[in-house]
């Protein structure tokens, strides 16, 4: 609504520039926060496996999110009222996740369906990383290099059983539901490692910034992330309010 026909590459070019500047804020620590996501993409592996050799289509792939992608593959921008989705069922959803798929497609040459499948193992492994962080807030101690690697490797043991059992189709499909259930996962998981909510919003101004960005997440991704999103922010402040 607010930018028609933007082009696929303004949003890419922000994404570096995002990237870069968390890079420089963060240059003692981006190595060995590189190491551990790029250890929970490694033991996530097996699951990235399934996604590329099943594909299951969903009704919701063929008549959206599927022809969302091809849209922004084909022409490089966002709809127009001169070149609207017109065979979309639901052309008012927001195209986050679309642009994800379509990036790789332009640098590939190629529309291909099982791009998004990919995208949600990788989303999902770096939900690995929450365990090391969850024990040492338990345990009020830092772990080393070896316990961090290790916790994210024994998560991910535990996330290909859980994949596995509840069948692979939400998992590797282009449906947006297992994007939108990952970003909220990241949610939960940083309000319960924050010990005081309150003194989090007045100093942690990174953190702050953090959690602002995954509420903003499912706004992005799903019509319905709206709603959801204000019910959760109600209850976080319910939480951290009543006595």
């Amino acid at each position: 609504y607010l930018v028609p026909g933007l082009s696929l590459i303004a949003p890419f070019l922000l994404l570096i520039v995002l990237t870069g500047t968390g890079v420089v804020r963060n240059r003692e620590v981006w190595l060995s926060d590189f190491t551990h996501l790029a250890t929970s993409v490694a033991v996530g592996m097996p699951l990235t496996a399934l996604a590329i050799v099943v594909y299951e289509p969903l009704w919701d792939d063929m008549t959206h999110w599927l022809v969302s992608a091809q849209f922004l593959f084909r022409q490089h921008h966002l709809p127009t009222e001169t070149e609207p989705i017109v065979i979309s069922s639901m052309a008012i959803y927001p195209y986050a996740r679309a642009m994800l798929h379509a990036w790789v497609n332009s640098v590939n040459g190629d529309f291909t369906v099982n791009v998004q499948g990919i995208f949600n193992c990788f989303f999902l492994s770096s939900t690995f990383r929450w365990l090391p962080i969850w024990i040492e807030r338990q345990q009020s101690r830092s772990l080393d290099q070896f316990e961090n690697i290790s916790l994210i490797a024994v998560a991910s043991l535990l996330a290909i059983p859980w994949a596995a059992m509840l069948g692979s189709t939400l998992v590797v499909s282009s449906y947006a539901d297992p994007v939108f259930a990952i970003c909220f996962v990241h949610i939960f998981m940083l309000v319960m490692v924050t010990d005081d909510l309150d003194k989090l919003i007045v100093s942690d101004r990174h953190r702050m910034l953090q959690l602002s960005l995954l509420l903003l997440a499912p706004i992005a991704i799903k019509q319905s992330g709206i709603y959801l999103v204000s019910i959760m922010v109600f209850m976080i402040c319910l939480l951290y309010t009543s006595p």
